[in-house]
């Protein structure tokens, strides 16, 4: 147990540690945009069998200094019953740090990817369904979560079926780095819509028969959700996709991607049967039933590979009858 001069300096640093990031927070700022373009050109000399390695070593030194994040990661594992003891615990979050440090790094190796090494590197599986519900001319909503490299698959879905979306994009507090993701997204071919913006943008895109990406694997406040299913437990879901799929008339289609486990260097895009709404049903019903199929396929997806999904953030933050303050585009807060 710790002593109480310990826990009395521990409890002294922590408010100079707030007030030290507060004062340094314009100059963390000013430096994101030349500190990330100097990473994306030194990775971009790499060749790209090295990329997993280095990813590799940098996500086990995260690990290493995960401290909080990281226990919260493991505790969530284990109340989801994707790791039984001490021992996959440790193997599961030091995988998934590594994991997203090699999503991130081959992401910024991607942007010189000719279209070849793209097809290459990344298989795609259930194209025919893709393109049947394209077929419809209505447009539609392809969800997927925070599993795999999902940055590389906005890439990967323009190479291997010709077409072009639009992606929904949060901003943060951090101009210069909401400025830098927002350039980079739109190099792979698609057009990013800002979140204060988001429900006009969307709906007109669909109105148009365009392409809808949204990511609905966490438990945000941005949005109106509900609850479902998700490993066993009620977990507040994003339902924007519900939503527009019920009002919209247009399909969803769950998208995922995994890193392949014989290799490292290559992933499996699949494409997973559209999700239809049912003009005739109940609109809460419906949209309940819609979130929980596309929540379910996300799932067992993630159980497939669950050092790749980012167990970090705090998916059941919200519980069945607590009020969920959400924050509308307006930055406003609202009862749910």
């Amino acid at each position: 147990m710790k002593g109480k001069n310990e826990s009395m300096a521990e409890g002294r640093a922590k408010p100079f540690s707030r007030a030290l990031m507060r004062w340094t927070r314009p100059l963390r700022y000013r430096l994101t945009y030349p500190v990330l373009e100097v990473c994306r050109l030194v990775i971009g000399l790499l060749p790209h069998g090295m990329v997993p390695w280095l990813g590799r070593g940098l996500g086990r030194l995260a690990w290493l200094f995960g401290g909080q994040k990281r226990r919260l990661a493991e505790r969530q594992m284990q109340e989801a019953g994707v790791a039984q003891d001490a021992r996959s615990v440790t193997i599961l979050s030091r995988g998934m740090y590594q994991s997203l440090a090699m999503n991130g790094l081959e992401w910024l190796h991607s942007r010189s990817w000719d279209e070849w090494t793209v097809r290459e590197r990344v298989t795609i599986e259930g194209s025919d369904l893709f393109l049947e519900a394209l077929g419809e001319g209505k447009g539609a909503i392809l969800v997927t979560g925070h599993l795999g490299n999902w940055e590389l698959m906005l890439l990967a879905l323009r190479i291997h079926t010709g077409q072009s979306l639009a992606a929904v994009m949060a901003e943060t507090r951090n101009a210069q780095l909401d400025h830098w993701l927002k350039r980079m997204r739109e190099q792979s071919g698609h057009t990013i819509i800002s979140h204060k913006t988001a429900l006009i943008g969307m709906v007109r895109h669909l109105r148009r028969g365009g392409l809808l990406a949204m990511l609905a694997d966490q438990d945000s406040t941005r949005g109106r959700g509900v609850f479902v299913d998700f490993f066993g437990k009620p977990a507040y879901t994003p339902a924007g996709p519900a939503h527009l799929a019920h009002r919209m008339g247009v399909p969803i289609i769950p998208m995922t991607m995994l890193r392949r486990e014989d290799d490292p260097r290559r992933h499996h895009y699949r494409i997973h049967a559209p999700i239809h709404a049912d003009p005739a049903a109940d609109q809460e019903s419906e949209i309940r039933r819609i979130t929980q199929l596309y929540t379910k396929v996300l799932e067992e997806q993630i159980r497939k590979a669950p050092a790749q999904w980012v167990w970090i953030h705090e998916r059941w933050r919200h519980s069945p009858g607590q009020k969920v303050r959400v924050r509308s585009a307006g930055g406003k807060l609202r009862q749910a």
